[in-house]
């Protein structure tokens, strides 16, 4: 908005680097501040915004043995405070971040995510990768390419419904193994052709925003398939 502000304030303090965000905005209304880092949680009209940037950014964090919080918000303005452990330079690895793909003690199992949003798919990767080895295409091409190059997936994410196409064209291209292993993600079928789709699938179907503790064991009997 017009005359918007950040300011923004960083030190150290110990073995930690503190960053504070502020802004001067009208704050943060009541009824979503418990809820602020949900996923999808948003005071935005539906296709301006899904509510998930504050959700990958505190995931982001996680990840990275650090914090995201919301340290005051006012009619004035917010502050948010992002933590991280502070390195010196000769402590700081050339290994890029993805190199380390998933915790040492993870299930040894390849799961795939196809998905167009580019905040969900992030957010399921993040949440997913502290279990599982992950890959995420954002369209059937992609994913179908990445299998083509000789990637063993046990488990397959995707989203029923894209503009490049979805879940039927993923259906039909992928081989009957991958077919088996393959849970659908929707929010809602929109065609006839989708809703049947789902009901052939029976149990292996999430809804958006899938639970984590009812999708990690879905992947874990999904991948236990011959």
């Amino acid at each position: 908005a017009e005359g918007a502000r950040a300011r923004f304030e960083g030190a150290r303090d110990g073995d930690r680097v503190r960053v504070r965000v502020i802004d001067n905005g009208t704050g943060i209304p009541a009824a979503v501040r418990d809820r602020l880092f949900e996923p999808f949680a948003t005071t935005k009209p539906i296709g301006q915004g899904t509510g998930l940037g504050l959700a990958v950014s505190r995931g982001l964090m996680t990840r990275q043995r650090g914090s995201l919080v919301m340290a005051r918000t006012t009619s004035a303005g917010t502050e948010m405070v992002l933590e991280l452990p502070a390195a010196d330079a000769a402590e700081v690895s050339d290994v890029p971040a993805s190199a380390s793909a998933a915790a040492p003690n993870a299930p040894d199992l390849r799961v795939l995510v196809i998905d167009d949003n580019e905040d969900l798919r992030d957010v399921l990767v993040l949440q997913l990768d502290r279990f599982f080895h992950v890959d995420a295409a954002d369209t059937v091409d992609q994913a179908l390419a990445m299998v083509a190059s000789g990637r063993r997936y046990d488990a397959v994410l995707c989203d029923l419904m894209m503009p490049s196409g979805g879940a039927e064209s993923w259906f039909t291209r992928c081989g009957a193994q991958l077919a088996d292993r393959t849970i659908l993600l929707t929010g809602g079928a929109t065609t006839e052709a989708a809703s049947e789709l789902i009901a052939r699938r029976g149990e292996q179907v999430m809804f958006k925003p899938p639970a984590m503790d009812a999708l990690r064991p879905l992947i874990e009997r999904v991948a236990r398939l011959t």
